[in-house]
C-alpha cells in the first residue's frame, strides 16, 4: 500500500466514449469466430511493417486458448449468463480503431475548459491489448492530434482491467516527485479484434470503449489517498483468463482488499461507496459477502447498461457516480480492480 501525501492531487475531470453500436450478449459480432488465420489477420490488422506471418505467430503465441472456435450459446445459456453476469449489452466499435476512440475521448475532456490543452504537462495512454494498427504510437498520436505542445507522452499496458489504475498511480507519483508537473492527461482505449476474444469463458464479455482522466494539483474532487496493486499469476489455470476459478479469485481478492483497508487504518464502515469492475454481478456479490461489506455500498448500475469495459470501468463508473450526485464532499470511495490477467488493485479516493 502506498499512501499519497495530502497535496491536493486529484482527478478534476473524467470522461468516456462508447461506440454507437451495441449488441445482446448472445448476438454480438465475433461470438462464433472461426479459428484465427492469416486471412483473418489481413482483414483486421492494419499498417503492419512486419511480415504478416510473423505478426500472426506473435498473436497466436500470446492468445493460444482464445484462438479456438467457441461453441454457440443456446437461448437458455444466454439467459443464464445475463442473469449471473448482469450484463445486458456489449459495445462494439466497427469503423474506428482503438486509437481513433482515444482521440475522440481526448477531445471530449479537453473541451471541458478553454485552452486546457496548453496546460497539459504529460499524456499517459493506458490499454490492455494492442491497437489493430500496431505501427502507430497511440500516445504520440494523442500528443499531436490533441495539440498537447507542452506535453511528453508514454503508454502503460499489460494490466488488463487494472491499466487505468496503474496509470493513475504513476501520475500521482510523478506529481509528488516533480513540482513542475501540474496537469496530467490520462487516456485509455480498447478494441477487441481477432484473436482477442470478447467472451471470456462464461464469466464475462468485454466491450470496446475509451476513457480519460485529468489529474492535477489543487483538484476539486477524487483525491487519491492510497493505492494497492499486486499480481497473482497463480490464480490462472492453463494460461487463459477464461479458465479463472471464481472461488480462489474471490478468496484472494477478499484477503487483498481487507489488507488494503487495514493498512489505511479503516474499517468497511468508513467506506461510503465501493466502485468495482463491471466484470460479473454474481462474482461481485460473492466478493461483497467475503468482505463483509454491505451490498448497498457497491455501485453496480453500469453493469447492465455498459457491461465490462476492461481498463475503462473505473473511469466510466467514477463519471457516473459524479453525474448522479451519489457522493458528498468528504465521502470515501474505494475503486477496486479485478483484472483478468489476475492483477488485483484498489485506490481510496476522497470525494
Amino acid at each position: 500500500m502506498r499512501t499519497q501525501a495530502e497535496d491536493g492531487i486529484g482527478i478534476d475531470h473524467v470522461d468516456f466514449y462508447l461506440p454507437e453500436r451495441s449488441y445482446r450478449p448472445g448476438d454480438y459480432p465475433g461470438a462464433r469466430n472461426p479459428p484465427f488465420s492469416l486471412e483473418m489477420l489481413a482483414g483486421f490488422w492494419k499498417d503492419i511493417w512486419f511480415e504478416p506471418d510473423l505478426v500472426y505467430r506473435h498473436l497466436t503465441n500470446h492468445q493460444p486458448a482464445q484462438s479456438a472456435i467457441q461453441p454457440e450459446w443456446t437461448t437458455a445459456e444466454i439467459a443464464n449468463f445475463q442473469q449471473r453476469s448482469g450484463i445486458e449489452r456489449v459495445y462494439c466499435a466497427v469503423g474506428e480503431t482503438s486509437a481513433d476512440m482515444a482521440v475522440k475521448v481526448g477531445k471530449q475532456i479537453l473541451a471541458r475548459e478553454p485552452d486546457l490543452a496548453k496546460t497539459v504537462d504529460a499524456v499517459i495512454y493506458y490499454h490492455s491489448i494492442l491497437n489493430e494498427a500496431p505501427i502507430l504510437s497511440t500516445s504520440c498520436r494523442l500528443q499531436y492530434e490533441l495539440g498537447l505542445k507542452n506535453a511528453f507522452a508514454f503508454s502503460v499496458g499489460q494490466k488488463r482491467g487494472g491499466a487505468s489504475l496503474v496509470a493513475l498511480k504513476i501520475a500521482c507519483e510523478m506529481m509528488e516527485e516533480e513540482e513542475e508537473a501540474q496537469t496530467l492527461l490520462l487516456i485509455g482505449s480498447e478494441k477487441f479484434v481477432p484473436p482477442y476474444e470478447r467472451r471470456i469463458g462464461t464469466m464475462t464479455i468485454v466491450g470496446d470503449s475509451a476513457s480519460a482522466m485529468l489529474v492535477r494539483r489543487r483538484a476539486s474532487r477524487f483525491r487519491p489517498l492510497g493505492f494497492n496493486i499486486c499480481d497473482y499469476p497463480e490464480l490462472i489455470g492453463g494460461g487463459s483468463p477464461g479458465e479463472t476459478k471464481p472461488g480462489p479469485l474471490i478468496e484472494k481478492a477478499a484477503e487483498f482488499f481487507h489488507e488494503a483497508i487495514k493498512n489505511l487504518g479503516l474499517g468497511w464502515e468508513r467506506i461510503d461507496l465501493v466502485i468495482p469492475s463491471n466484470i460479473n454481478l454474481s462474482l461481485l456479490r460473492s466478493l461483497g459477502m467475503a468482505l463483509g461489506c454491505p451490498w448497498e455500498k457497491f455501485y453496480i448500475s453500469n453493469i447492465p447498461r455498459c457491461g465490462y469495459l476492461a481498463s475503462s470501468d473505473m473511469v466510466v463508473n467514477l463519471s457516473s457516480v459524479a453525474g448522479e450526485g451519489r457522493l458528498k464532499s468528504g465521502d470515501l470511495v474505494l475503486a477496486i480492480s479485478l483484472g483478468l490477467d489476475h492483477s488485483l488493485g484498489c485506490v481510496l479516493l476522497a470525494a
